[in-house]
C-alpha cells in the first residue's frame, strides 16, 4: 500500500498489493483483517511480529515470506486465508499463536524453523485437505515434542506426515590440504 494523494476513499476489498515501509517494526492486530482482494504482501526485515488477526481473511493471499526478523506470530494471524499455499517462516520464529493458519485449507506443507519453540493450539486445524506435510529438522522436533512420521496430529491437523530435514553434517577436512576428504572410484569401461 503505497500512500499518495487520493480523490476517494479506499475500500479495504480494493488493496490487493501491499508493501510494508521499512520503518515499521510490527504488524499491528486486524492491521489487513478481512482485505479479501490481497494477493501480496512484502514484510521488511525490519518487522519483528505480526500481532494477531493481522491477516485474518484475506482470501487471496497466496503465498507469504516472514523474514528472519520475525519472532513472533500472533493468534489468528493468517487465518481463514484460504488460497494460501505457501508459507516460509523466517530463521528466527520462537512462537506461532493459537489458530494462526487456521482454515489456511490450500496449504499443503510447511517447514518449521529450529527456532520455533512454541506452537499453540489449533495452529494449523483445517476444515477439508490442508497441511499433510512438515519439515523440521530433529532440533525443532525436540523442542516441539513432537515424533517423525506418517499419520501425525499436527496442532489441529490431521494425517499430517512429519519429515526430518535435519542437512547432513559437513565432510571433514583433509588434515593436510585442508580440503573435504574426497573418494575416487575407476571404473573399467
Amino acid at each position: 500500500l503505497v500512500y499518495g494523494s487520493y480523490s476517494s476513499t479506499i475500500s479495504k476489498t480494493d488493496i490487493a498489493e501491499v508493501e510494508i515501509g521499512t520503518n515499521v517494526t510490527s504488524i499491528g492486530e486486524n492491521a489487513f483483517r478481512e482485505c479479501s482482494a490481497l494477493e501480496s504482501v512484502t514484510i521488511p526485515d525490519s518487522v519483528t511480529s505480526i500481532r494477531d488477526f493481522a491477516f485474518n481473511q484475506c482470501s487471496q493471499l497466496e503465498s507469504v515470506t516472514i523474514p528472519d526478523s520475525v519472532t513472533s506470530i500472533g493468534s489468528y494471524a493468517f487465518s481463514s486465508c484460504g488460497a494460501l499455499q505457501s508459507v516460509t517462516l523466517g530463521n528466527s520464529v520462537t512462537s506461532i499463536g493459537v489458530s494462526a493458519f487456521v482454515y489456511c485449507d490450500a496449504l499443503q506443507s510447511i517447514t518449521i524453523p529450529d527456532s520455533v519453540t512454541s506452537i499453540a493450539s489449533n495452529a494449523f486445524v483445517t476444515i477439508n485437505s490442508g497441511i499433510k506435510t512438515v519439515y523440521m529438522s530433529d532440533a525443532a522436533r525436540i523442542n516441539l515434542g513432537l515424533t517423525f512420521g506418517e499419520n501425525q496430529t499436527f496442532y489441529g491437523a490431521w494425517g499430517v506426515t512429519i519429515i526430518d530435514n535435519t542437512p547432513e553434517p559437513e565432510p571433514e577436512p583433509d588434515p593436510e590440504s585442508g580440503a573435504p576428504e574426497t573418494t575416487f572410484i575407476k571404473t573399467n569401461g
